[in-house]
């Protein structure tokens, strides 16, 4: 379903179709000139933005044929952006897709692209349309990634709405592109994470937005556990039950049966349960994020990093490539001026 235009001041909801478009895969199937186009096609005479939802590019599964299609739109300047719905009827149950997602950046903004959304289709229906809302967000470039579900199945493009919202366009824009420079465009990562690697296109109560705020949430927790420990005529130092009885202290955690039942054992001799995490490390492997991809570039996915000259902790580089973890970042952050 889409919304329909409104008429508003400085042309909110107005469709745009101008610029050019380029496709990662030449479409083999659908309507010229988009069918089998190899190069760039201009906005003026293609059919994603021809205004009918009949015409389409396509692009029919063989086995051998890339998992993801992609297309890039060059708008040719900055346009305040209202929402794009992307239109993808299917002639048959043979087309369709997995899952789509569409990402935008300014002329000024060249290194990533901000995500406008992510879709993973749901239902049967042949007639399928999806709206991405972008509140007024500029953008030049948008690029279109489309996913099969499977190596035989055909992706229908039939049409991508571009609904202008309320603000300035922009001035003095660069040359359009070429087409090397919008396959370029399409290898660009989306960014995903602000500068304490949190998911950056959502808030939520407690999420961290200043220094400041980690310093006080150290200061807080250290606060709360400041009178925190064993009652060592309840527990032994690894939280053994002394009311459980002392079994031969080992020097080492094993595994005991006492009347039939199967008990953790603590080094000095006590039975324990073993109830959720038993141990954090900020060391743990699994927190780094990889910094490059696989090409040996580096990855446009964070909004910032941590600086390696304050955090150098939060940054590896072992067999397992170069990471950063915005979890030792974080944490250092919370106690550097403890240190």
């Amino acid at each position: 379903m889409f919304r329909p235009l409104a008429r508003m001041a400085n042309n909110r909801g107005a469709l745009l179709r101008t610029g050019n478009y380029y496709f990662s895969l030449a479409p083999n199937a659908g309507s010229s000139p988009d069918y089998n186009a190899t190069g760039i096609v201009s906005a003026q005479t293609g059919k994603l933005l021809d205004g009918s939802t009949t015409t389409y590019a396509g692009w029919m599964g063989n086995g051998s044929l890339p998992g993801t299609v992609q297309v890039v739109f060059d708008l040719l300047k900055d346009y305040p952006l209202d929402r794009i719905n992307v239109v993808m009827n299917s002639p048959n149950s043979y087309w369709g897709f997995k899952e789509m997602t569409v990402k935008y950046r300014s002329e000024a903004n060249t290194d990533y692209y901000y995500l406008a959304g992510k879709h993973v289709r749901t239902g049967t229906a042949l007639n399928y349309a999806v709206e991405f809302p972008l509140h007024d967000a500029v953008a030049r470039f948008i690029v279109i990634d489309m996913k099969r579900s499977h190596a035989y199945q055909h992706i229908p493009l039939s049409e991508v709405q571009i609904y202008r919202g309320v603000g300035d366009e922009g001035t003095n824009p660069g040359p359009a592109l070429t087409a090397s420079e919008l396959q370029a465009e399409m290898k660009k990562d989306g960014l995903m994470a602000d500068r304490y690697g949190q998911w950056i296109y959502e808030d939520w109560p407690g999420k961290v937005t200043t220094d400041t705020q980690l310093q006080q949430e150290y200061a807080t927790e250290a606060a709360a556990l400041a009178g925190v420990e064993l009652d060592s005529n309840v527990y032994d130092p690894y939280g053994g039950l002394k009311a459980m009885g002392q079994q031969t202290a080992s020097g080492y955690f094993r595994l005991q049966q006492i009347d039939g039942i199967w008990w953790f054992i603590t080094p000095d001799g006590y039975p324990f349960i073993l109830k959720g995490v038993d141990t954090a490390s900020i060391w743990e492997w699994g927190y780094g994020t990889p910094l490059k991809k696989t090409d040996g570039t580096p990855r446009r996915v964070f909004e910032e990093l941590p600086d390696p000259n304050v955090y150098a902790e939060a940054y590896s580089n072992d067999a397992n490539g170069e990471r950063v973890s915005f979890f030792d970042g974080q944490y250092y952050e919370k106690i550097r001026q403890r240190l």
